[in-house]
């Protein structure tokens, strides 16, 4: 399955909250499902996403 990326890769440091607005989006479409791919696996301790219907 194909999934569009819509946020670029970047690094990230350790305890420190990453806040994207949807000025860092790519593109404009409508999304249903999120996945989310860490590397290397470290963990995640919350993932919080927000949006409209």
């Amino acid at each position: 399955m194909f999934w569009p990326e819509i946020l670029s890769e970047k690094k990230r440091s350790m305890d420190a909250v990453h806040d994207f607005g949807a000025s860092g989006l790519i593109g404009s479409n409508r999304v249903t499902h999120v996945r989310l791919n860490i590397f290397p696996d470290g963990g995640v301790s919350r993932l919080r996403i927000f949006g409209t219907v």
